[in-house]
């Protein structure tokens, strides 16, 4: 991110371990978070909640990316799990071992773009790295019924195995 952005933002990333500083702004209740343009290495460090390489954004968050805002995943998995509804993720690239896992409704995903490749790699066997096998997946929970589910100008790019999918099961 250019200097002005950081002198501007509350938190800023240092390009290592991005995922501990990313969570912390996706993790109040209600927030608009802005994502300048730059690129996030969002395949380390901890998330500060409970250790595994996930993003949880927390009841209504905004996301609003700017510019060339991307998650980059290049050595681990970062997947954004969103368990609360009213989550907003949009303008944002994701990069390399990246996807969104969705288990609530009234989720907007706009004007995104996901690529599960990296320079030099166009395929990226996910079984080697514990991953999940499409972009976008909702998962339904026993017993609920998911709702308004907006998926608009989303780009996706060399999926493993599907692109979004919409697992039923335990409906």
């Amino acid at each position: 991110s250019s200097d002005y952005d950081k002198g501007q933002a509350e938190l800023v990333c240092n390009g290592s371990n991005d995922r501990t500083i990313v969570q912390q702004a996706f993790g109040a209740e209600n927030e608009k978070v802005v994502v300048s343009e730059g690129t996030y290495n969002v395949d380390s460090g901890s998330n500060g909640v409970d250790g595994n390489p996930y993003i949880y954004p927390a009841r209504g968050v905004v996301e609003q990316g700017q510019g060339n805002a991307v998650f980059l995943a290049d050595g681990g998995i970062c997947r954004i799990v969103c368990k609360k509804p009213n989550t907003v993720l949009s303008g944002l690239s994701m990069q390399g071992y990246v996807h969104i896992q969705n288990y609530e409704s009234n989720q907007i995903f706009r004007d995104l773009k996901l690529s599960n490749k990296l320079p030099g790699q166009r395929w990226l066997d996910w079984r080697k790295r514990g991953g999940c096998t499409g972009h976008i997946q909702n998962w339904t929970p026993k017993g609920t019924t998911m709702s308004s589910i907006v998926i608009e100008r989303v780009t996706l790019e060399d999926s493993y195995h599907h692109g979004i999918g919409f697992h039923l099961k335990f409906a």
